[in-house]
Protein backbone atom coordinates (compact mmCIF):
# COMPACT_ATOMS: atom_id res chain seq x y z
CA UNK A 1 0.00 0.00 0.00
CA UNK A 2 1.46 3.32 -1.02
CA UNK A 3 1.62 6.32 1.29
CA UNK A 4 -1.15 8.04 -0.70
CA UNK A 5 -3.35 4.94 -0.43
CA UNK A 6 -2.70 4.67 3.29
CA UNK A 7 -3.54 8.34 3.79
CA UNK A 8 -6.77 7.96 1.81
CA UNK A 9 -7.70 4.89 3.84
CA UNK A 10 -7.21 6.57 7.22
CA UNK A 11 -8.16 10.16 6.37
CA UNK A 12 -11.10 9.52 4.05
CA UNK A 13 -12.46 5.97 3.92
CA UNK A 14 -12.31 5.00 7.61
CA UNK A 15 -13.41 8.46 8.67
CA UNK A 16 -16.46 8.31 6.38
CA UNK A 17 -17.31 4.78 7.55
CA UNK A 18 -17.09 5.87 11.18
CA UNK A 19 -19.33 8.89 10.55
CA UNK A 20 -21.95 6.80 8.74
CA UNK A 21 -22.01 4.08 11.41
CA UNK A 22 -22.16 6.67 14.20
CA UNK A 23 -25.12 8.37 12.50
CA UNK A 24 -26.97 5.12 11.80
CA UNK A 25 -26.25 2.97 14.83
CA UNK A 26 -24.99 5.38 17.53
CA UNK A 27 -21.88 3.43 18.46
CA UNK A 28 -19.78 4.79 21.31
CA UNK A 29 -16.50 4.32 19.41
CA UNK A 30 -15.03 2.06 16.72
CA UNK A 31 -12.40 -0.64 16.83
CA UNK A 32 -10.54 -0.93 13.57
CA UNK A 33 -8.19 -3.85 13.05
CA UNK A 34 -6.15 -5.32 10.28
CA UNK A 35 -4.54 -8.68 10.74
CA UNK A 36 -3.35 -11.01 8.06
CA UNK A 37 -2.24 -13.98 10.04
CA UNK A 38 -4.47 -16.42 8.19
CA UNK A 39 -5.23 -14.55 4.96
CA UNK A 40 -2.60 -13.52 2.42
CA UNK A 41 -4.47 -10.33 1.54
CA UNK A 42 -5.27 -7.05 3.22
CA UNK A 43 -8.65 -6.98 4.92
CA UNK A 44 -10.06 -4.95 7.76
CA UNK A 45 -12.45 -5.53 10.64
CA UNK A 46 -14.56 -2.47 11.44
CA UNK A 47 -16.30 -3.05 14.75
CA UNK A 48 -18.73 -0.60 16.33
CA UNK A 49 -18.47 -0.75 20.14
CA UNK A 50 -21.20 -0.08 22.69
CA UNK A 51 -21.38 0.56 26.44
CA UNK A 52 -25.08 -0.32 26.44
CA UNK A 53 -27.22 -2.60 24.23
CA UNK A 54 -28.39 -1.25 20.87
CA UNK A 55 -31.41 -2.36 18.85
CA UNK A 56 -31.22 -2.39 15.09
CA UNK A 57 -33.81 -3.96 12.78
CA UNK A 58 -35.42 -5.57 15.81
CA UNK A 59 -32.16 -7.29 16.78
CA UNK A 60 -30.43 -6.49 20.06
CA UNK A 61 -26.67 -6.01 19.87
CA UNK A 62 -24.78 -6.35 23.15
CA UNK A 63 -21.08 -5.67 23.59
CA UNK A 64 -20.17 -8.13 26.37
CA UNK A 65 -16.79 -6.51 27.08
CA UNK A 66 -17.04 -2.85 26.06
CA UNK A 67 -13.80 -1.77 27.71
CA UNK A 68 -11.77 -4.75 26.54
CA UNK A 69 -10.83 -6.67 23.45
CA UNK A 70 -13.72 -7.26 21.04
CA UNK A 71 -12.62 -10.85 20.49
CA UNK A 72 -13.56 -13.50 21.39
CA UNK A 73 -17.23 -12.66 21.45
CA UNK A 74 -20.51 -14.55 21.03
CA UNK A 75 -21.22 -14.77 17.31
CA UNK A 76 -24.53 -13.43 16.03
CA UNK A 77 -25.64 -14.90 12.73
CA UNK A 78 -27.55 -12.30 10.75
CA UNK A 79 -29.65 -13.08 7.71
CA UNK A 80 -28.34 -12.08 4.30
CA UNK A 81 -31.24 -9.61 4.08
CA UNK A 82 -30.22 -7.82 7.30
CA UNK A 83 -26.57 -7.75 6.24
CA UNK A 84 -27.59 -6.22 2.90
CA UNK A 85 -29.72 -3.59 4.69
CA UNK A 86 -26.79 -2.61 6.90
CA UNK A 87 -24.45 -2.46 3.91
CA UNK A 88 -26.84 -0.33 1.85
CA UNK A 89 -27.55 2.09 4.70
CA UNK A 90 -23.84 2.60 5.30
CA UNK A 91 -23.27 3.18 1.56
CA UNK A 92 -26.08 5.75 1.42
CA UNK A 93 -24.68 7.62 4.41
CA UNK A 94 -21.05 7.78 3.31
Amino acid sequence: MSLDERNELFDVILSEWNGAVKKLFSHDWPNISCLGNTSPHLHWHLIPRYYSPRNCYGIEFIDPNPKGNYSPYPKKDLSPEILMKIKEEIKINI
